[in-house]
């Protein structure tokens, strides 16, 4: 063969590594975060080095716990929330959650209020997994020491304006940490990816050419099985989180008590509505929406995911032992 023909084939060989077209593979990457599981799905170039990708993951997640987790008492939240009446500065990352937070408890008119918890560790659902139905003068002592309008944020600063008041960023960090993940990829050349924590996902570019991913939401269903499909979306380049009752709860009785806890009475939802999916373009916004919507209801929830831009949202309702639909006109259920 002569070298000129080497020469060709070298050129070919480098071109189709750089495109990934001929030469492209998918990986997977897993692991836990947050208390629960992450999984990645990724179409890059064959040679691409995924242990370096994975180190880079795992690194953005270490740096959000160390921000965000009230499990370690080193991080940002924990140490906010030891202090009384205090003023500290604050990262990027907790600053654009927080920011967020605020916007959609406003939208929200409360329903998303991340100052919640003394009620959530009141019912059981926190730290303190000693569940029960609290009386109602131990849900209005609890009352007392939430409420977002006792935070203050100033530029890269946040100060409580009333002592007591703890920060959770439950209903938002694992859309934050899609969001962040997912902007790592993009940042590292990546376009067609997956990436999912505890349920909320973000679906950048195409599953294979031409087709996009297909997200499927789960039955909301005290017995169904995690992996059992209610319905199915395709999504591309939009994220998706879904908020519900049926996954953590407990009884007492005849009657379930959900984690989803109402900011403004201090009990846990019951409004028939058991599971809330939005779609939006960042996972943060998405994950935020989903839960606050579980505690609007099915009419007001769905009134605001109708006035916002570039938001689609399904609520399912169960009316008698049978689940209804509600949703936006965006939100295209796949067949």
């Amino acid at each position: 063969m002569c070298k000129k023909t080497y020469k060709y084939i070298a050129i070919a060989f480098f071109v189709l590594v750089l495109t990934g077209t001929c030469f492209g593979k998918v990986i997977q990457i897993t692991g836990r975060t947050m208390g629960t599981t992450y999984s990645i799905k990724a179409h890059v170039p064959l040679f691409r080095d995924v242990i370096s990708i994975k180190k880079s993951v795992e690194k953005k997640l270490d740096e959000i716990n160390a921000s965000m987790s009230v499990f370690d008492r080193h991080s940002e939240i924990s140490r906010f929330n030891r202090s009384n009446v205090f003023e500290m500065e604050i990262s990027d990352d907790f600053n654009s959650v927080l920011k967020l937070a605020k916007l959609l408890w406003k939208r929200t008119d409360g329903s998303l209020d991340i100052t919640i918890s003394p009620l959530i560790e009141l019912w059981g659902f926190g730290r303190n997994k000693a569940k029960k139905v609290p009386s109602k003068d131990e849900i209005a002592k609890a009352l007392r020491t939430t409420g977002f309008n006792h935070i203050k944020l100033s530029n890269s600063r946040i100060k409580k304006l009333k002592s007591g008041i703890t920060l959770n960023l439950g209903s938002i960090a694992k859309g934050f940490g899609v969001d962040s993940i997912s902007n790592l990829l993009k940042d590292l050349g990546i376009d067609d990816f997956f990436v999912e924590i505890g349920g909320e996902i973000y679906a950048s570019g195409t599953k294979r050419k031409n087709v996009k991913w297909v997200i499927g939401i789960n039955t909301p269903n005290k017995i169904a099985s995690p992996t059992s499909y209610f319905r199915k979306v395709e999504l591309m380049n939009k994220a998706i989180a879904t908020s519900g009752d049926y996954r953590n709860y407990f009884q007492k009785g005849n009657k379930n008590y959900s984690h989803i806890i109402n900011p403004k009475t201090g009990s846990t939802v019951s409004n028939h509505v058991v599971s809330a999916s939005v779609i939006a373009k960042n996972c943060t916004l998405a994950d935020g929406l989903a839960t606050a919507v579980m505690v609007m209801g099915r009419v007001k929830g769905l009134a605001l995911l109708k006035k916002l831009r570039d938001v689609e949202g399904l609520i399912v309702v169960n009316e008698e032992g049978v689940f209804q639909i509600y949703k936006t006109n965006g939100f295209i259920l796949k067949e």
